[in-house]
Protein backbone atom coordinates (compact mmCIF):
# COMPACT_ATOMS: atom_id res chain seq x y z
CA UNK A 1 0.00 0.00 0.00
CA UNK A 2 1.39 3.69 -1.12
CA UNK A 3 1.27 6.23 1.23
CA UNK A 4 0.53 9.45 0.31
CA UNK A 5 3.37 12.54 1.75
CA UNK A 6 0.12 14.63 2.66
CA UNK A 7 -2.16 12.10 4.39
CA UNK A 8 -1.91 13.41 7.36
CA UNK A 9 -4.72 16.24 8.27
CA UNK A 10 -3.60 19.75 8.29
CA UNK A 11 -5.09 22.23 10.21
CA UNK A 12 -6.15 25.16 8.12
CA UNK A 13 -5.99 27.87 10.44
CA UNK A 14 -2.87 29.61 12.10
CA UNK A 15 -1.41 27.50 14.86
CA UNK A 16 -0.32 30.07 17.23
CA UNK A 17 -3.50 31.47 17.04
CA UNK A 18 -5.93 28.21 17.72
CA UNK A 19 -3.45 27.88 20.63
CA UNK A 20 -3.99 31.60 21.75
CA UNK A 21 -7.45 30.71 21.05
CA UNK A 22 -7.67 27.59 23.29
CA UNK A 23 -5.78 29.69 26.19
CA UNK A 24 -8.50 32.27 25.95
CA UNK A 25 -11.44 30.34 25.73
CA UNK A 26 -9.92 28.38 28.65
CA UNK A 27 -9.49 32.08 30.78
CA UNK A 28 -13.30 32.78 29.83
CA UNK A 29 -14.63 29.32 31.46
CA UNK A 30 -12.25 29.67 34.47
CA UNK A 31 -13.50 33.20 35.10
CA UNK A 32 -17.09 32.53 34.77
CA UNK A 33 -17.28 29.96 36.79
CA UNK A 34 -15.67 31.39 39.33
CA UNK A 35 -17.95 34.22 39.27
CA UNK A 36 -20.51 31.41 39.68
CA UNK A 37 -18.59 30.09 42.71
CA UNK A 38 -18.76 34.03 44.43
CA UNK A 39 -22.20 34.06 44.14
CA UNK A 40 -23.07 31.10 45.74
CA UNK A 41 -20.84 31.92 48.32
CA UNK A 42 -22.75 35.35 49.04
CA UNK A 43 -25.87 33.84 47.96
CA UNK A 44 -27.45 34.38 51.10
CA UNK A 45 -26.33 38.19 51.92
CA UNK A 46 -27.35 38.96 48.03
CA UNK A 47 -30.77 37.90 48.71
CA UNK A 48 -31.17 38.73 52.50
CA UNK A 49 -29.68 42.64 51.53
CA UNK A 50 -32.53 42.83 49.11
CA UNK A 51 -30.07 44.78 46.72
CA UNK A 52 -29.86 42.73 43.71
CA UNK A 53 -27.04 45.14 42.43
CA UNK A 54 -24.21 42.56 42.66
CA UNK A 55 -26.64 39.83 41.65
CA UNK A 56 -27.50 41.57 38.68
CA UNK A 57 -23.41 42.72 37.73
CA UNK A 58 -22.44 38.87 38.19
CA UNK A 59 -25.01 37.82 35.82
CA UNK A 60 -24.34 40.56 33.17
CA UNK A 61 -20.43 39.45 33.44
CA UNK A 62 -21.15 35.83 33.04
CA UNK A 63 -23.51 35.94 29.90
CA UNK A 64 -21.17 38.87 28.25
CA UNK A 65 -17.77 36.42 28.92
CA UNK A 66 -20.27 33.06 27.55
CA UNK A 67 -21.27 35.80 24.36
CA UNK A 68 -17.28 36.23 24.14
CA UNK A 69 -16.80 32.64 24.36
CA UNK A 70 -19.59 31.71 21.69
CA UNK A 71 -18.06 34.11 19.23
CA UNK A 72 -14.40 32.85 19.46
CA UNK A 73 -15.37 29.36 18.82
CA UNK A 74 -17.77 30.34 16.14
CA UNK A 75 -15.55 33.04 14.30
CA UNK A 76 -12.84 30.01 14.20
CA UNK A 77 -14.96 27.55 12.32
CA UNK A 78 -16.17 30.37 10.02
CA UNK A 79 -12.78 30.68 8.51
CA UNK A 80 -11.92 27.10 7.69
Amino acid sequence: MKKHKNSRKVSHGKPHMDSARSVLSLLIVLIAFSLFLLFKEYQQQIFISQSFNLFIVLTTICMGLLVLLLFLINSGKAKR
